[in-house]
């Protein structure tokens, strides 16, 4: 089922890539695989990710923007 959980958030942020996760306590969105929070275009209809350079799959390969892209397109097609 598409629950909205703690706990099925949690396991998500371990099983795909998420630019950004959220701070429990706080409730404020925070970096995980982007570096900071995005650039909104005025408009609001475009948001500008950095992704950290400096994180790699599990075969040191480094994460890319298309496997971010990839991520979400296959979570659009499941939820």
């Amino acid at each position: 089922t598409n629950g909205g959980s703690a706990i099925r958030s949690e396991l998500f942020l371990y099983t795909q890539l998420s630019l950004l996760k959220t701070n429990y306590q706080t409730g404020d969105l925070i970096p995980c695989v982007a570096i900071s929070l995005p650039e909104i275009s005025n408009d609001g209809l475009t948001y500008h990710y950095e992704i950290d350079t400096n994180l790699t799959w599990d075969n040191q390969q480094p994460i890319l923007a298309k496997d971010v892209s990839f991520t979400a397109k296959a979570n659009a097609c499941i939820l």
